[in-house]
């Protein structure tokens, strides 16, 4: 049942996350104009915001396998691998002249958004 879950999850977030990315794309566009760098670092942004969507599910699912065996610490060695793994991308992309980093971190909020917007249009269950 969680493996499901997780997939469902990953793959509503990853339907949307094209979109959001296409309207990113869009909007930088307007402002700067065509940048393939602009481009690599939505992409880039958008495998780690998978890599650390999958390290927060085995981290959860660990804590609560290993309920007995201080699970905070579970959830807290889980937390700092996942922010270690996010600023060693956004070092990277600050390293790598041809990929924004800027765009490297907007995937990130990805999430917020497609839960925000959901619960937005979802009133009790009901589409508005």
């Amino acid at each position: 049942m969680q493996k499901e879950a997780l997939l469902h999850e990953l793959r509503v977030i990853g339907i949307r996350s094209v979109f959001l990315n296409l309207a990113a794309y869009l909007i930088s566009v307007a402002v700067q104009g065509f940048t393939l760098s602009f481009a690599v670092g939505l992409l880039l942004g958008t495998l780690l915001l998978f890599a650390d969507l999958l390290l927060l599910s085995r981290s959860v699912s660990r804590s609560v396998e290993h309920a007995g065996a201080r699970p905070e610490m579970r959830m807290v060695s889980g937390y700092l691998l996942r922010l270690l793994l996010i600023g060693a991308v956004f070092l990277g992309a600050t390293r790598i002249s041809w990929i924004n980093a800027a765009a490297t971190v907007i995937p990130l909020i990805y999430p917020r958004l497609i839960y925000v917007g959901h619960a937005c249009l979802h009133k009790n269950g009901e589409q508005l």
